[in-house]
């Protein structure tokens, strides 16, 4: 059977000495069946000369004139995308080169709604972790990056043009209440490198006068989520698969 192709997207805007390390973690992935799509929310770098550069015939790339933020530029991203599978990767994270054929396997064979990985916040110490070998995480922390879905699935929910943060969370809390609780792996498999101040979402929705009247929208539109949610009795926070749930899903039953 031939494997799926996979639409890793990575979304940039004016950071491209990060986005160098974030696709050397795409290019590297052992799953090769990948399209590697860069769309740059409408830097004023020279993004697509240096993307350009890059030799591989998997990645497209993909620029807006105009910088209309994370929201928006989520939903023509995954418009764009033409893999079976959708996932994300922030341009100033890492992905382990391990990520995507651990979460293709899973999806493949459990077909949960969406599936996550554990994280960690990089540092020295890990700093090469993306490297090596999957780790089971000491304690499960992820991030809405992680997310892998069937991009039909995606597409369908979509991602909420109205607010200018959060979107992310809100589109999870989305696909909870359409299709089920969705499954978050044990393993390590993704690494972010920010502080909170330094969020693309949070720079763009922070200079725009009417910030305060966003959050408002969006603290509501969760909890009316949220509220939907409990009363269609689903589970809203992802299942964790065990280490061996999540080897049965691999072939040959073992990490790489």
């Amino acid at each position: 059977m031939a494997e799926p192709v996979v639409s890793m997207i990575l979304l940039t805007h004016n950071r491209q000495d990060l986005l160098a390390r974030a696709l050397l973690s795409a290019v590297r992935q052992s799953y090769r069946n990948l399209e590697i799509l860069i769309y740059d929310d409408g830097s004023t770098e020279e993004t697509e000369r240096f993307v350009a550069s890059r030799r591989d015939s998997r990645i497209r790339y993909v620029r807006s004139a105009i910088n209309h933020g994370p929201c928006i530029a989520r939903n023509r991203a995954i418009a764009e995308a033409r893999g079976k599978y959708i996932c994300w990767m922030d341009d100033d994270d890492i992905s382990n080169i391990y990520r995507v054929e651990f979460q293709v396997a899973v999806m493949e064979k459990r077909e949960p709604p969406f599936l996550r990985t554990a994280a960690e916040v990089l540092k020295r110490k890990n700093a090469e972790g993306w490297k090596a070998r999957p780790q089971i995480a000491s304690w499960l922390r992820w991030v809405t990056p992680t997310t892998m879905a069937l991009a039909e699935k995606m597409r369908e929910v979509g991602y909420d043009e109205e607010v200018v943060c959060g979107e992310d969370v809100r589109w999870e809390l989305g696909m909870t209440l359409r299709f089920g609780t969705g499954m978050v792996l044990p393993y390590v498999l993704y690494y972010r490198d920010r502080k909170p101040e330094d969020r693309w979402s949070k720079k763009y929705s922070t200079r725009r006068p009417d910030y305060h009247e966003f959050i408002k929208l969006q603290v509501t539109r969760k909890q009316a989520l949220l509220e939907a949610i409990a009363a269609k009795g689903v589970e809203r926070w992802p299942v964790q698969l065990s280490k061996q749930e999540t080897l049965d899903c691999l072939v040959g039953g073992s990490p790489p």
